[in-house]
């Protein structure tokens, strides 16, 4: 999954209905700059920009849910994320498990070898040595 943490950082959107006069001034843009986002389509509601010289698509940000991709094409939610964590941490939580389970196998299968081997047999001895 990809960082999408810079993209909760506020960023200015286009406005959603044009200013009702006309702008005295024209702010020069090079037609090489817009251009470059012609040909680029962001999906999701994303936005085009140029970065570097190169266009690149800003996508959206919800509450819970996030856009990425290189063209905003996939979906990240908050429940995804939350499921991930989840799963990641029990399944280190068994193989946990399953690690102190064989150690403890292997620890009480040495305890009982070493005092089978080790125990003291003890017999009746008549007085001319013969049991």
């Amino acid at each position: 999954m990809e960082d999408v943490s810079h993209l909760t950082e506020s960023q200015p959107l286009p406005p959603s209905q044009p200013p009702s006069h006309p702008p005295t001034t024209t702010p020069h843009l090079p037609t090489a700059t817009t251009d470059m986002c012609n040909h680029v389509e962001c999906e999701n509601g994303g936005i085009c920009v140029v970065d570097e010289g190169e266009p690149t698509c800003r996508c959206m940000v919800g509450e819970d849910y996030w856009y990425y991709g290189d063209r905003c094409q996939y979906v990240g939610t908050l429940w995804d994320k939350t499921v991930l964590a989840l799963a990641s941490s029990l399944s280190v939580l068994g193989v946990m498990i399953v690690i102190t389970i064989v150690s403890v196998c292997c620890v009480r299968m040495r305890y009982k070898k070493r005092s089978k081997s080790h125990s003291m047999i003890m017999e009746n001895m008549h007085a001319n040595g013969k049991p």
